[in-house]
């Protein structure tokens, strides 16, 4: 049986729409899966995300015809996984370490959405006022990070973009300084180090930050990910230790016996599997249809911009930050991203006016000693987010072998290690943790 998608779901690669609103995915008689996947690291951020129409950061090679003789000499995968953002990405290499041979799909490229969008910054949870499961998947994903990122740079020898330098989070009233304290109190309750310091203090950590502030929490801990970089090093270890990747490959439907689930429909052809995990970003509720399931994902919009400073003293030395969000990101190749925005509009990726405005004013607010910096990107993504802004993993209800992991939000990059352990475990075990049923689709039945 094919539990078929809706007539041109998928969107173009690089179109960042649903394609259902523009250009249908082709037809099955055309090649469209590309089996071959490098990455240029050494391609500066500002020259890739200037331009958002194409990709010059990957470079693939395409088969010129239909490539169903592939997929039928090649052994069928023990699990495939669908999408190659941070989530899917991370969640592949752990079932492919579990020895759980593995195919991860991808619609367009990867790391090209949410992955490509996010401003990365990594580091201890600050999960004050989190519902306790939440906090859980946070600090078991920063506890997971260090061992990850060493895994990651020795399996796939590829550079990981990450820049250890901490942040600081201002304060400027004393509902924000009441807020920075529970935080503080909160991680150093859960023995992570991070402390309050006054305005002179602050200024002495990051001369740029203006001077109308009451203090800021600091914490050592943590640091920044170019987002789409790290993904890539994600892809590279999971295909170094025999993991494969398909990009331009849409899942145009899920085949089933039953509810059994018995493998992925192509535009090469099917590939026949026991295993499924949609880990499509926001697109994933489009799935919800061809499977007869609601899988209530929203797209969270967020603009951003990247500036270069004049010079290295004009450069943020930590993650600069507001206690209740928006901050300024150094990266390692000395740009400096700005946001980001939240906006509810559905699937749409312009970069506005609005965008460019809050950006501008961010970086006036945290640090206006970037005024002369020059704009070398701006760019916009969607979150996959969810009502109760708590992301969606387990299997789903009605079928053997289909199983969920996304609807992070704007804390994938971060969630990844906890979200793939958790459900690698599960799928490798048979047997979830207690802690993935507080993430359960069933919350929404």
């Amino acid at each position: 049986m094919r539990c078929g998608l809706p007539a041109g779901f998928w969107s173009t690669p690089d179109s960042g729409q649903p394609s259902r609103l523009r250009h249908p995915a082709p037809p099955a008689t055309e090649s469209t899966c590309q089996h071959v996947f490098t990455t240029h690291p050494d391609l500066p951020y500002g020259d890739v995300t200037k331009h958002n129409s194409r990709n010059s950061h990957i470079r693939l090679s395409q088969h010129p015809e239909r490539t169903d003789s592939v997929i039928e000499h090649q052994p069928a995968p023990d699990a495939i996984v669908v999408g190659g953002g941070i989530i899917g990405c991370t969640l592949a290499y752990e079932l492919q370490k579990r020895k759980i041979n593995t195919l991860l799909l991808e619609h367009g490229k990867i790391g090209r959405e949410a992955s490509w969008a996010t401003a990365g910054i990594m580091g201890p949870p600050s999960a004050a006022g989190l519902p306790l499961h939440r906090a859980a998947l946070a600090e078991i994903s920063h506890k997971l990070f260090p061992a990850l990122l060493e895994s990651v740079e020795e399996d796939g020898g590829v550079p990981s973009s990450y820049l250890p330098i901490g942040k600081v989070l201002i304060a400027r009233t004393e509902d924000e300084v009441e807020l920075a304290q529970a935080q503080i109190n909160w991680q150093i309750n859960h023995g992570i180090d991070a402390t309050w310091i006054e305005p002179d203090e602050v200024r002495q950590l990051e001369p740029m930050i203006p001077h109308d502030i009451l203090g800021a929490f600091y914490s050592a801990d943590g640091g920044t990910l170019t987002g789409h970089r790290w993904t890539e090093s994600v892809a590279a270890a999971f295909q170094a230790i025999g993991g494969q990747i398909r990009e331009r490959c849409p899942a145009v439907s899920i085949l089933t016996d039953g509810e059994r689930v018995t493998g992925v429909d192509t535009p090469d052809g099917p590939i026949s599997t026991r295993t499924v995990v949609l880990s499509a970003g926001a697109w994933t509720r489009f799935l919800g249809p061809a499977i007869e399931r609601s899988l209530p994902l929203i797209p969270f919009k967020g603009q951003m911009i990247g500036v270069l400073p004049e010079s290295a003293a004009d450069r943020p030395r930590h993650v600069i930050g507001k206690i209740t969000g928006g901050y300024l990101v150094p990266r390692i190749d000395g740009s400096v991203a700005v946001g980001a925005s939240l906006e509810d509009i559905g699937f749409d990726k312009r970069v506005t006016a609005f965008g460019l405005e809050y950006a501008m004013e961010l970086m006036q607010s945290l640090g206006p000693g970037l005024r002369n910096a020059e704009v070398v990107s701006t760019w916009a993504g969607l979150r996959p987010g969810t009502a109760d802004d708590t992301p969606l993993m387990g299997p789903v209800p009605g079928y053997d072998g289909l199983w969920v992991s996304t609807g992070h939000h704007r804390t994938g990059i971060q969630l990844a290690p906890g979200s793939a352990v958790l459900v690698a475990d599960a799928i490798a075990t048979g047997k979830p943790d207690e802690l993935l049923e507080h993430f359960s689709l069933e919350r929404f039945s």
